[in-house]
């Protein structure tokens, strides 16, 4: 008789960003019953209330969630939009391609797709050379050199 192997469970962290507790509260039960159907594990809640005209890495919550990914011990960061990240779009990058370097998954529980057709997500594709449209951009002028 074969013994079932125990499945580690997913592990993810909520990170919320806004101006009142109210509102980090609302984006904290939002993103808890997102992921409850997805099975994961809330291990930690991160909750900011900096203003976003201050350098967002001057946060001890956006320093502690750049942390954890580094760390790898998370499987997924979980925000109701990708503006509760920062709305400085070079912060927001840098959190993206670190999500993406350390496979960390990065959930945006209102609108699941959002981050894949954004503009950071376009420019982190091009950054790390995975941009099909770079690639095939690439092969046309290689070939009309030959030509």
């Amino acid at each position: 008789m074969k013994k079932k192997q125990l499945e580690t469970p997913k592990t993810a962290v909520i990170f919320a960003r806004a101006s009142t507790k109210t509102l980090l509260k609302n984006q904290v039960e939002t993103c808890r019953k997102y992921l409850e159907t997805k099975d994961y594990k809330v291990t930690k809640i991160l909750e900011s209330t900096r203003d976003d005209y201050e350098n967002p890495s001057m946060d001890s919550a956006w320093g502690e969630l750049s942390n954890l990914i580094w760390r790898n011990s998370i499987d997924a960061v979980a925000v109701t939009e990708s503006d509760r990240l920062t709305m400085d779009w070079l912060f927001k990058i840098n959190i993206i391609a670190d999500c993406l370097f350390f496979s960390v998954k990065l959930i945006t529980v209102k609108n699941p797709t959002e981050l894949f057709n954004s503009r950071e997500q376009l420019a982190i594709n091009y950054i790390m050379g995975v941009s099909k449209t770079a690639s095939e951009l690439k092969a046309k002028r290689q070939k009309s050199k030959m030509q």
